[in-house]
């Protein structure tokens, strides 16, 4: 009797381990975009690319100056070039009164859970400015939640970048 009893309590641990664990909710979206803009303001291009999945891949449509160009990067493209803007950014440091050259603001725009919480669609608007150059982006993101780390799998969307008017 008390082997039965250990085997369901283990099944019961198990069941709310594995299904539990891979549930995403609205709280776990807003947590990963809170600690993502977190990030970025301290520029810990490491902590940006721990938040996506390992197959992540983001396609990009950009438009400057009147061009249009096309990008798909798997996870270390991304990372390599998030990386690379991030330590560029770094290097400009923050102003006399503390605060970065770059005003970088995002919003969540509409999040839609996946019936039975196996994934979340987000659509953002991100706006970013350094002195002479004003980017603006529209995302649309797949995330999912597995073994209790919520993760971004898919980005798609559009950026427009020009000269801060």
């Amino acid at each position: 009797m008390r082997m039965l009893l250990l085997l369901l309590a283990l099944l019961s641990v198990a069941g709310v381990y594995f299904l539990g664990g891979n549930r995403i909710s609205q709280v776990h979206v807003e947590s990963l975009y809170a600690a993502s803009q977190q990030a970025f303001h301290s520029l810990d291009h490491e902590a940006l690319c721990a938040m996506l999945d390992r197959d992540f891949e983001q396609r990009l449509t950009l438009h400057v100056g009147g061009q249009r160009s096309y990008e798909t990067l798997g996870k270390q493209d991304y990372c390599e070039a998030q990386e690379e803007i991030l330590g560029a950014l770094r290097q400009l440091g923050p102003l006399p009164n503390g605060r970065r050259l770059v005003d970088h603001r995002y919003t969540l725009t509409r999040i839609s859970i996946a019936p039975g919480g196996r994934s979340a669609t987000v659509e953002t608007r991100a706006t970013s400015a350094i002195p002479g150059i004003h980017s603006t982006e529209r995302s649309t993101d797949t995330l999912v939640r597995r073994r209790w780390k919520t993760r971004v799998v898919r980005s798609e969307g559009t950026a427009w970048v020009g000269p801060a008017g």
